[in-house]
């Protein structure tokens, strides 16, 4: 083969880029994307997944904590034998307390939906009802989160035994505490609970819902800064 026909058959450098142009091109693209996504990740704004047609006055009854006329309402559909909530619980949600309910802002309003699947949903919500009655809602609320691991792996008997030394725990009549829960006394008001939830549309848990909206916690601080602020 002679000189010139290798000179011809060779590629220079020149032909080399310009066909790794393309390629060049391909992942300039792939990084501007990924750039213009994380600078809208951090952005902290959270959309809304979907609306509900829950309002204040369906709310009557409902265990809430903060000041009655706070400029706003947080409502939290939750499941106490959910993992999800108790995350929240035992986290964000005590965030979310001291940095809005306890100084005046929120009001905050625990609604229960028991989901079917949980074996020990109904009577975990009936076990903070009850000790509602003796005027522990809220630190038997907590106690069932922050216990969740312990509680949620018995059986249907072990569990009212374990929820019976929890509200001898919070220093309840641990008699009446024992009576209502086997007499199930509030599992027709938690029966409405779920059916109001499901037919509000709200299909998670926790889910929370602020003048309408729902927000998954991740999105539930940046929800509550604009609606304090009226956006």
């Amino acid at each position: 083969m002679s000189a010139r026909s290798q000179r011809r058959g060779r590629t220079t450098p020149k032909q080399s880029n310009a066909s790794l142009l393309p390629v060049y091109i391909g992942i300039g693209v792939v990084l501007l994307v990924g750039v213009i996504l994380l600078a809208i990740g951090a952005s902290g704004s959270k959309p809304p997944t979907g609306t509900t047609t829950i309002s204040d006055a369906s709310l009557a009854g409902y265990p809430t904590m903060g000041k009655a006329d706070a400029p706003v309402t947080v409502v939290e559909f939750g499941d106490y034998q959910c993992p999800g909530c108790a995350a929240y619980a035992n986290d964000q949600g005590k965030k979310i307390k001291e940095s809005y309910v306890d100084t005046g802002k929120v009001k905050f309003v625990f609604h229960e939906l028991p989901i079917s699947s949980h074996a020990h949903a109904y009577v975990a919500a009936q076990a903070a009802r009850i000790a509602g009655d003796q005027g522990k809602f809220w630190e038997m609320h907590e106690l069932l989160f922050a216990k969740q691991t312990e509680w949620a792996p018995l059986s249907p008997a072990q569990v009212k035994v374990k929820f019976s030394e929890y509200a001898q725990e919070l220093g309840l009549d641990v008699t009446a505490f024992n009576q209502s829960l086997e007499s199930n006394k509030y599992r027709s008001e938690i029966d409405k609970a779920s059916q109001e939830s499901l037919a509000a549309g709200i299909q998670s848990t926790p889910s929370f819902v602020i003048n309408g909206k729902i927000y998954q916690a991740s999105g539930l601080d940046q929800a509550i800064e604009a609606a304090l602020a009226g956006k």
